[in-house]
Parts: structure tokens; C-alpha cells; sequence
């Protein structure tokens, strides 16, 4: 609980080292490892980061949702719009109704200069009630 207070707070470093030491207590939970992939790209580790969601990615459920969303912005930072895509596409096939999945394909579709694209993503993303950025 206390990483995830310091990952909401932008203490990224901070919860980087807390769920990394977690991890190594306990190497089979699959939620602490995708919280530690997050924890990487919010401190700027995105190679890093994107090793450790992939795996995660390829589980059933929400951690998978959550890995590939984060995934998406990780390969957006690293100039790989076309896997940043494919993360974004993979989760919104597995769960369409999540708001902010539509919110970040938007973004990514106008960093790519979809306008059309991404308007109908945000549109998307309002209907389902997500106001903010994830």
C-alpha cells in the first residue's frame, strides 16, 4: 500500500526500490511485479519496464489491462508507436469498456497525427466517464 501511495504522489524511485525488495520477498506475485513494471516507467526506466510488463501482459485479467496500458505509454516514450498501438488494441480487446484505455489510445493516436482517430477515442472514453489522463 505504501508503493502505491509513493507511485500516486510521483515518488517514483521511492516505490521502484520498496517494490523491488517486495518482489524479491515474493517472486511469485504477479501484482507486485506489475506494480514494480509501472513504478520503472514512471521513473523513466522504460526499457526496464517494458521487460518486466511484457510478461505481465500475457496474464489473464486486470493486471494484464493494467500492463498493457502502461505498456502503451512506455513504447509511446521509447518512439515504438507501432507496439504502443498494439498494447493499447490487445487491452481494448480484452475489456472495451474501460475508459481509460480509450483516453491513452486517443493520445496516442494524435501524437500520430490520427486527429479523426483519436477524437473518436476521446469521444469514447467521455461516454464511458473517464475526465482524466491516465
Amino acid at each position: 500500500a505504501l508503493a502505491q501511495l509513493e507511485l500516486e504522489s510521483g515518488r517514483c524511485g521511492e516505490a521502484s526500490q520498496r517494490l523491488q525488495a517486495l518482489l524479491q520477498s515474493h517472486p511469485r506475485r504477479v501484482d507486485i511485479a506489475a506494480d514494480y513494471g509501472v513504478a520503472l516507467i514512471c521513473e523513466g526506466q522504460y526499457h526496464d519496464g517494458v521487460k518486466v510488463l511484457e510478461y505481465q501482459r500475457e496474464l489473464p485479467g486486470e493486471l494484464a489491462l493494467h500492463a498493457s496500458n502502461a505498456l502503451g505509454f512506455a513504447y509511446a516514450k521509447l518512439q515504438s508507436p507501432q507496439d504502443a498501438l498494439r498494447a493499447l488494441l490487445e487491452a481494448l480487446r480484452r475489456d472495451p469498456s474501460r475508459p481509460e484505455l480509450w483516453n491513452n489510445a486517443g493520445v496516442l493516436a494524435a501524437l500520430r497525427g490520427a486527429n479523426d482517430q483519436a477524437r473518436k477515442s476521446f469521444a469514447r472514453a467521455v461516454v464511458l466517464g473517464d475526465s482524466e489522463t491516465h
